[in-house]
Parts: C-alpha cells; structure tokens; sequence
C-alpha cells in the first residue's frame, strides 16, 4: 500500500456518486438537516438492485452504496463503496471513495488512515476509487437504475 502523510484530507466537489443519487430523487441536504440513518433501494430489471445508506458518524456523515447478493445464507457486498460528508468549520465537503469493501474476496481498503495522531492517504487508491466510481455511475446510468423507495 502507498500512503502518504498529509495534514488534511484530500476533498473534491460533489462526487459522481452523490450527484447520480441526486437525481435519483435523494435529498441530502434534508438528509443532513434530520442526520438520521436513511437507507434506500434503486432497481433496473435484469440487474443487481443498488443498497445506498447514509448515517451520521461523530460529526461527519457517511454515504455507503453497494449491491448485495446472497451466497450460503449470508447477505455479500460486491462492491461497497463509502464516502463521507466532513464537516469542515461550518462548509460540508464530500470527499471522494474513503473505503471499498468486496466480501467475496475478503477485501477491505481505506483511502485514509489515522496513526499516531497523522492523517495518510493512500493516493493510489484514491485514484482508482475516483475511477470506478465515474465508471460505476455511468453503467447504473445506462442500466436505468431508479430509487423506488426509502426503507425506514
């Protein structure tokens, strides 16, 4: 793994992600305001539905967005991709990928790690993140993924 230090976190602008969510009908800014764990469901016939939460963690909140599938009994994520809302001195900031999870090959990376109070970034990682992302955004798009509701 490449990490590199850094005394802040890297941010973008919105990302891909959360501006197809946008115009899937999701209202994050309400989301923000109510900073309770929401959790919706997109479907397109023929293909994996798309799980997409999003709950507060300390002062920042969390948007995790995955495809589930069954294996044995136990629920896998293929991939789960997190991003995270860092309040930053009264401005929110949507970072980039923060982690991936893909249960069938036991993976699980982070972009950001914290050790002994310094802030790495494995910048590698960013990267290909931002490139799946734009990748995974543009298949959904064309597959017709659509929200059909919020699961309280």
């Amino acid at each position: 793994m490449t990490y590199k230090y850094t005394t802040l976190l890297l941010k973008n602008k919105e990302t891909p992600m959360v501006e197809f969510l946008r115009t899937k009908g999701i209202d994050f800014n309400k989301l923000l305001k109510e900073r309770k764990h929401s959790h919706f469901k997109l479907k397109s016939e023929g293909f994996m539905d798309l799980t997409v939460e999003v709950f507060p963690e300390g002062e920042d909140m969390v948007l995790s967005v995955c495809h589930y599938y069954e294996q044995n009994g136990d629920l896998c994520r293929d991939p789960e991709i997190t991003y995270k809302l860092v309040n930053q001195t009264e401005e929110l900031v949507w970072e980039d990928a923060t982690t991936i999870t893909q249960d069938p090959m036991g993976v699980f990376r982070e972009v950001y790690k914290t050790v002994d109070g310094k802030n790495f970034v494995n910048t590698n990682l960013k990267t290909e993140l931002q490139d799946f992302t734009q990748m995974w955004v543009k298949n959904l798009e064309s597959q017709g993924h659509e929200l059909i509701k919020e699961v309280e």
